[in-house]
């Protein structure tokens, strides 16, 4: 039997329309809104280590549900008379239950529908202030560790090397 994995499915033009940064964006471009939900996912399922999907609502078109993988991510555009709330619904019943899942979107009939199938449900400010809180901790964490580095190197150091390192540094007529 496979690994248990923590699915991640994002209602991708839910956290657009609801999250400030992105409806910025979105008043000059969709496809630039779209790509920055997706670096952020991306970020935040790496962080997390999560398998994420952002799912977005491609309704009106005249093709079939399209998947692309993009570092380590699944973008889907649901397909013809396919709403991005039926895509998710699919894959949840879709899936074994030794999975975990999590949606996030602040439709709330999608929500109901994701804890009736068993899975987890989070909002867009939710998923919003995960996201900013993840990274922002993770940032911290690589600080510290730089910091250690620096700090591990120079511990490292015989005082004699250091001494003529200061000179080298200090003195203009060195070569």
């Amino acid at each position: 039997m496979g690994r248990r994995k923590h699915y991640l499915v994002v209602d991708g033009y839910n956290m657009i329309n609801y999250w400030e940064q992105l409806k910025n964006i979105l008043t000059y471009s969709l496809e630039d809104a779209r790509q920055a939900l997706i670096r952020m996912i991306q970020s935040y399922a790496k962080v997390k280590n999560y398998d994420a999907i952002v799912v977005f609502d491609a309704y009106n078109n005249d093709e079939m549900v399209k998947v692309e993988e993009l570092s380590g991510i699944k973008v889907v555009y649901s397909g013809k008379n396919q709403t991005a709330d039926t895509y998710i619904e699919k894959f949840l019943y879709d899936l074994s239950p030794v999975h975990e899942v999590t949606v996030a979107t602040s439709d709330f009939m999608l929500q109901r529908m994701v804890v009736s199938a068993g899975g987890n449900r989070m909002s867009a400010r939710e998923l919003e202030k995960e996201i900013e809180f993840s990274i922002s901790s993770n940032m911290k964490k690589i600080k510290m560790e730089s910091e250690a580095d620096k700090n591990h190197l120079f511990k490292s150091i015989d005082r004699d090397t250091i001494e003529k390192l200061k000179k080298i540094t200090t003195d203009p007529d060195h070569e």
